[in-house]
């Protein structure tokens, strides 16, 4: 189940049935559930054999832009966490070194996914951090292109 995101998926859906070049802009706010969004959206295409198509035909970038806070979680006590796709709300004990490093695990796996994904379809890739240099980064990556 997706909560209240039903819109913005139909619209997706849409531009991706068209038979023409269609491009999508999808921005917010922080944790307001775009990645969930996309996440909800990409479950049951065939993206990879289209990305791998647009890779050998096109210059196909991966571009990831994160927070280093994003990463891990604090140890800050009990933490009331919502799920954006049910609306479900739960209490998460961060004192926990336990979960503290299965979340660690979860984020590495998860950016692992990623990146093994992209190497798959051949697309070049850079994960940036919000106070890193993204200029370098992109130069970086375009430069793996030439």
């Amino acid at each position: 189940m997706f909560i209240g995101r039903e819109r913005e998926v139909a619209a997706l859906d849409r531009l991706y049935e068209s038979n023409k070049f269609e491009f999508a802009v999808i921005y917010g706010r922080r944790r307001v559930g775009k990645t969930a969004l996309i996440n909800h959206f990409i479950d049951d295409k065939e993206y990879y054999k289209a990305l791998s198509i647009a890779s050998n035909k096109h210059a196909v970038y991966g571009i990831q832009v994160y927070d280093k806070r994003d990463s891990q979680l604090p140890d800050v006590g009990l933490l009331r966490v919502a799920d954006l796709e049910t609306g479900i709300e739960q209490l998460v004990d961060t004192s926990s070194k336990r979960v503290r490093n299965d979340y660690g695990r979860w984020w590495y796996e998860r950016q692992q996914t990623m990146s093994d994904t992209l190497k798959r379809c051949r697309v070049n890739s850079i994960s940036v951090a919000t106070d890193e240099d993204y200029v370098a980064a992109l130069k970086g990556l375009f430069k793996q292109r030439v």
